[in-house]
């Protein structure tokens, strides 16, 4: 055998193993029901319900948090996919700019909007592409654009509205016994039309589906 062909076949041997090393990386965290992972076309309808903190900083409103409770309707898998389709009350009712979710200021130094003001939310740009991805030992749910723009939400306090939008993603805590738990960490910041900025905090649980 050449030298040439020892060389070639080396190579080949290294892309078939980095591979192998690809396929076994994508294959360590995907989305499972029932302790297996998800085969439909399409994935299984999923509900995540939780408690997520709107924080914002500078721009015309100043700084304040604002709490919202309530649920997201979509899919999960199969493998690392997922989706956002519908926010809604936890009443199960669907969050729309004519019936919105009502939040409340649970912290603030804004003259605009104080502590205890009730705020209405809507999400924009739905449904959500997200998907679960592998960095370093965690895994993360990244919210990512879908076409029509930016993931975001629209607030609305004493009639004055302010839109923040931009990627977003949440990190996998663990598998509870009623689904897996997932937290906002406020690490990404959104852009918002008053000037300032957005970051999410806060935690919710996709029932009955756990990340392997």
């Amino acid at each position: 055998m050449t030298k040439y062909k020892v060389i070639i076949l080396a190579l080949f041997a290294v892309f078939a193993f980095s591979a192998v090393a690809a396929s076994n990386a994508l294959a360590a965290h995907q989305w499972l029901k029932g302790g297996a992972p998800i085969t439909k076309v399409g994935g299984e309808p999923s509900t995540t319900e939780g408690k997520i903190l709107l924080h914002h900083i500078g721009g015309l409103a100043g700084e304040l948090t604002i709490e919202c409770n309530g649920k997201f309707d979509g899919t999960v898998g199969p493998g690392v996919a997922d989706e956002i389709t519908k926010a809604l009350t936890l009443a199960g009712v669907e969050v729309t700019k004519t019936k919105p979710l009502s939040c409340t200021v649970v912290a603030s130094k804004s003259s605009v909007c104080t502590t205890g003001t009730l705020v209405n939310v809507v999400p924009v740009d739905l449904p959500w592409k997200t998907e679960l991805v592998l960095e370093g030992t965690s895994v993360f749910d990244n919210i990512t654009e879908n076409g029509k723009g930016l993931p975001g939400y629209e607030t609305i306090c004493h009639e004055i509205p302010i839109t923040c939008t931009g990627k977003d993603r949440s990190k996998f805590i663990k598998n509870e016994t009623t689904g897996a738990l997932l937290e906002f960490l406020g690490e990404l910041k959104a852009k918002c039309t008053d000037g300032g900025e957005g970051t999410i905090l806060g935690s919710g649980i996709a029932i009955g589906f756990t990340v392997d």
